[in-house]
Protein backbone atom coordinates (compact mmCIF):
# COMPACT_ATOMS: atom_id res chain seq x y z
CA UNK A 1 0.00 0.00 0.00
CA UNK A 2 2.74 2.12 0.49
CA UNK A 3 4.52 1.71 -2.71
CA UNK A 4 1.49 2.29 -4.33
CA UNK A 5 0.98 5.84 -2.18
CA UNK A 6 4.26 6.61 -2.82
CA UNK A 7 3.73 5.73 -6.80
CA UNK A 8 0.65 8.01 -7.06
CA UNK A 9 2.41 11.11 -5.59
CA UNK A 10 5.34 10.63 -7.77
CA UNK A 11 2.73 10.60 -10.78
CA UNK A 12 1.24 13.38 -9.96
CA UNK A 13 4.51 15.67 -9.20
CA UNK A 14 5.66 14.58 -12.69
CA UNK A 15 1.78 15.39 -14.73
CA UNK A 16 2.07 18.88 -12.33
CA UNK A 17 5.97 19.82 -13.45
CA UNK A 18 4.61 18.95 -17.42
CA UNK A 19 1.63 21.08 -17.05
CA UNK A 20 4.11 24.04 -15.50
CA UNK A 21 6.32 23.49 -18.74
CA UNK A 22 3.44 24.42 -20.76
CA UNK A 23 2.17 27.51 -19.24
CA UNK A 24 6.43 29.19 -18.84
CA UNK A 25 6.14 28.24 -23.12
CA UNK A 26 2.89 29.97 -23.06
CA UNK A 27 4.31 32.97 -21.90
CA UNK A 28 7.15 33.35 -23.26
CA UNK A 29 5.68 35.30 -26.10
CA UNK A 30 4.74 37.82 -22.93
CA UNK A 31 7.92 38.33 -21.25
CA UNK A 32 9.34 40.62 -24.75
CA UNK A 33 6.43 43.45 -23.43
CA UNK A 34 7.98 44.90 -20.26
CA UNK A 35 11.17 47.01 -19.46
CA UNK A 36 12.51 47.20 -15.96
CA UNK A 37 14.80 49.77 -14.79
CA UNK A 38 17.23 47.47 -12.43
CA UNK A 39 19.45 49.52 -9.67
CA UNK A 40 23.21 47.33 -8.60
CA UNK A 41 24.46 48.26 -5.95
CA UNK A 42 28.53 48.24 -6.81
CA UNK A 43 30.18 49.73 -3.82
CA UNK A 44 30.05 49.08 0.01
CA UNK A 45 27.55 49.52 1.93
CA UNK A 46 24.00 50.89 1.36
CA UNK A 47 22.91 52.60 -2.53
CA UNK A 48 20.16 55.11 -1.72
CA UNK A 49 17.88 56.59 -5.02
CA UNK A 50 15.18 58.45 -5.18
CA UNK A 51 12.85 59.64 -8.11
CA UNK A 52 10.75 63.27 -7.22
CA UNK A 53 9.11 66.12 -10.02
CA UNK A 54 12.67 66.81 -10.84
CA UNK A 55 14.41 63.47 -11.74
CA UNK A 56 11.42 60.64 -12.73
CA UNK A 57 11.33 57.26 -14.74
CA UNK A 58 9.18 57.29 -18.09
CA UNK A 59 8.13 54.50 -20.43
CA UNK A 60 7.20 54.88 -23.59
CA UNK A 61 4.65 52.58 -25.39
CA UNK A 62 4.59 51.30 -28.85
CA UNK A 63 1.35 53.23 -30.17
CA UNK A 64 0.78 55.33 -27.31
CA UNK A 65 4.23 57.40 -27.05
CA UNK A 66 5.89 58.13 -23.63
CA UNK A 67 3.82 58.69 -20.12
CA UNK A 68 4.73 61.37 -17.57
CA UNK A 69 4.00 60.07 -14.21
CA UNK A 70 3.93 62.21 -11.19
CA UNK A 71 5.14 61.57 -8.21
CA UNK A 72 8.37 60.17 -6.34
CA UNK A 73 9.56 57.00 -4.70
CA UNK A 74 12.84 56.04 -2.91
CA UNK A 75 14.80 52.85 -2.79
CA UNK A 76 17.44 51.61 -0.43
CA UNK A 77 19.71 49.14 -2.10
CA UNK A 78 21.76 47.00 0.05
CA UNK A 79 25.73 45.99 -0.13
CA UNK A 80 26.46 42.82 -3.36
CA UNK A 81 22.53 43.53 -3.90
CA UNK A 82 20.36 45.04 -7.21
CA UNK A 83 16.43 46.04 -7.37
CA UNK A 84 14.10 46.75 -9.72
CA UNK A 85 12.95 50.39 -9.16
CA UNK A 86 10.51 50.80 -11.72
CA UNK A 87 8.91 48.81 -14.29
CA UNK A 88 6.38 49.15 -17.40
CA UNK A 89 2.72 49.17 -17.33
CA UNK A 90 1.52 45.47 -17.74
CA UNK A 91 -1.20 46.38 -20.42
CA UNK A 92 0.91 47.82 -22.96
CA UNK A 93 3.88 47.54 -24.99
CA UNK A 94 6.81 49.11 -23.96
CA UNK A 95 9.46 50.60 -26.50
CA UNK A 96 11.54 52.53 -24.00
CA UNK A 97 11.92 54.34 -21.14
CA UNK A 98 13.79 58.06 -20.27
CA UNK A 99 15.40 57.36 -16.98
CA UNK A 100 16.52 59.88 -14.18
CA UNK A 101 16.69 59.49 -10.86
CA UNK A 102 18.89 61.18 -7.98
CA UNK A 103 21.58 59.37 -5.89
CA UNK A 104 21.29 60.14 -2.09
CA UNK A 105 24.22 57.54 -1.08
CA UNK A 106 26.29 54.93 -2.36
CA UNK A 107 27.48 53.94 -5.60
CA UNK A 108 26.12 51.49 -8.56
CA UNK A 109 24.88 50.98 -11.86
CA UNK A 110 21.71 51.11 -13.92
CA UNK A 111 20.46 47.81 -16.31
CA UNK A 112 17.20 48.33 -18.66
CA UNK A 113 16.14 44.94 -18.78
CA UNK A 114 13.23 42.83 -20.68
CA UNK A 115 10.65 41.46 -18.65
CA UNK A 116 6.78 40.78 -18.09
CA UNK A 117 5.07 42.94 -15.89
CA UNK A 118 1.59 41.56 -13.98
CA UNK A 119 -0.38 41.63 -11.33
CA UNK A 120 -0.04 38.43 -8.30
CA UNK A 121 -3.77 37.40 -7.38
CA UNK A 122 -3.87 39.90 -4.28
CA UNK A 123 -3.30 42.73 -7.32
CA UNK A 124 -0.11 44.10 -6.68
CA UNK A 125 2.49 44.72 -9.75
CA UNK A 126 5.00 42.09 -10.07
CA UNK A 127 7.88 41.94 -12.80
CA UNK A 128 9.62 39.01 -14.14
CA UNK A 129 12.68 39.97 -15.22
CA UNK A 130 14.70 38.30 -18.07
CA UNK A 131 17.98 39.57 -20.02
CA UNK A 132 19.56 42.87 -19.60
CA UNK A 133 19.13 44.75 -22.82
CA UNK A 134 21.50 48.10 -21.60
CA UNK A 135 23.92 48.81 -18.57
CA UNK A 136 24.80 52.66 -18.34
CA UNK A 137 27.36 54.14 -16.70
CA UNK A 138 28.34 53.58 -12.93
CA UNK A 139 27.39 56.86 -10.84
CA UNK A 140 27.92 57.62 -7.41
CA UNK A 141 26.30 59.64 -4.46
CA UNK A 142 25.28 63.06 -5.63
CA UNK A 143 25.08 62.22 -9.06
CA UNK A 144 21.53 62.51 -10.80
CA UNK A 145 21.51 59.62 -13.63
CA UNK A 146 20.15 60.55 -16.65
CA UNK A 147 19.71 58.44 -20.22
CA UNK A 148 17.15 57.10 -22.53
CA UNK A 149 16.92 53.94 -23.55
CA UNK A 150 14.60 52.14 -26.93
CA UNK A 151 12.32 54.44 -29.20
CA UNK A 152 11.81 57.34 -26.99
CA UNK A 153 10.30 59.69 -29.29
CA UNK A 154 13.61 62.19 -28.97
Amino acid sequence: MKYYLLCVVFGMLLITGCKDSGTDAGNEGELMESLGVRVVNTGSGDLEVKTDGEASIDFCYENSGCEELSGGSFHTIFEGQSSEIDYSSPDKKAVGVKVSFHVTKGSGKTEIVEGRTYRDDAGFLEFEEGEVLHTASSFKEGDIVTFEYGDTGS
